[in-house]
């Protein structure tokens, strides 16, 4: 009996710790496109690529997820990378205001 309920505690914890894990985790797909007076435009294409579109003008470049952080990549010879945060809303958020809707 003793051994029955340390065999599902063993097993409701390895539960518990796969959906933290797996909740912790996020990832972003598809088109998000900047709110209000925001001309920008990102298109996450794959794990770590994506379109970033503005003013007509679109160059691809690499992004990474960590948690729920997203660093967008500059390409050789621009300016810094930027970071956006994944909100409960699903929206993107960087500095200065910046949001990005997904559509």
């Amino acid at each position: 009996m003793r051994t029955g309920l340390f065999t599902r505690m063993i097993v409701a914890t390895a539960v518990l710790c796969g959906l933290m894990f797996v909740s912790g985790c996020q990832k972003v797909s598809g088109k998000y496109k900047g709110d209000g007076l925001n001309p920008l435009t990102i298109d996450f294409k794959s794990s770590d690529k994506a379109d970033v579109t503005a003013l007509g003008q679109t160059t691809e470049i690499t992004y990474k997820v960590d948690g729920k952080q997203i660093t967008l990549q500059s390409p050789p010879g621009q300016p810094q990378s930027m970071v956006l945060t994944i909100g409960s809303d699903g929206k993107l958020t960087g500095e200065g205001g910046l949001t990005f809707t997904k559509q």
